[in-house]
């Protein structure tokens, strides 16, 4: 904690530290927002092919073939 009879380099290496610390918070906050967005991406890819999959089987048994 700072107090009024601290000085200039004290207070420095103090701000330097709080900075660290919430550039730390930042970083890992924004791995795992990449994270969930690589997942959502590969997420969307399976729903697509599973909607392929569907509109196809349904083509096929609209077409009488088992």
């Amino acid at each position: 904690l700072l107090s009024e009879g601290d000085t200039a380099a004290h207070r420095e290496a103090h701000a330097r530290s709080l900075a660290a610390d919430a550039g730390h918070k930042r970083d890992l906050a924004a791995g795992l927002v990449k994270a969930q967005h690589e997942r959502l991406r590969g997420l969307e890819g399976e729903r697509s092919q599973l909607k392929t999959i569907c509109e196809w089987s349904a083509k096929m048994a609209f077409q009488g073939v088992s």
